[in-house]
């Protein structure tokens, strides 16, 4: 019943691994760890947008060291890619409505939408979006300069889009 599910973003990149490096546990372990040694300086350079240099680095140490982080990124799952498509979808999310970037309203529904492709675990990113807007529609606070029509419809049209497909 489940043969309509396309197959995950990390089953495609082990693939073209076992082409280039042969079937082996360390060819299969491969797309994983590179994929958590970038999500270091990935949760850096977001952390930093959001606080400053100090905070984001000791951030980006505490994931380096991690054991979990370390653990999924030396296994043959999905996990550390799922946290990559999440960190950069909120990322651009966050950028998106606070600096009225429709661009980045757009990037940030591509990689929510690749982390749900990625494990459905990921829709719970997209409750956190809608919730924030929610919160942020009927609250009294200062509205950010991005909370528009525009970069709302672009961020829906592209998850829709998207979503299609899957």
């Amino acid at each position: 019943p489940a043969a309509h599910i396309p197959p995950r973003i990390t089953n495609y990149l082990t693939k073209r691994a076992f082409d280039l490096f042969g079937v082996s546990e360390w060819s299969a372990r491969l797309v994983p760890c590179v994929v958590g040694v970038i999500s270091i300086p990935v949760l850096y350079f977001a952390v930093r947008r959001m606080f400053d240099a100090s905070t984001a680095a000791l951030v980006a140490l505490f994931l380096a060291v991690s054991p979990w982080h370390i653990y999924w990124s030396q296994n043959a799952r999905f996990y550390t890619l799922l946290m990559l498509f999440y960190t950069l979808g909120i990322t651009f999310f966050s950028k998106g409505i606070e600096r009225d970037s429709p661009w980045s309203s757009g990037l940030s529904a591509v990689f929510l939408m690749l982390a749900v492709w990625e494990h459905a675990t990921a829709i719970l990113a997209v409750v956190v979006v809608a919730g924030y807007l929610f919160l942020m529609i009927v609250f009294r606070v200062e509205k950010p300069p991005g909370l528009r029509m525009r970069n709302i419809m672009v961020f829906l049209g592209v998850s829709i889009a998207m979503a299609v497909p899957l």
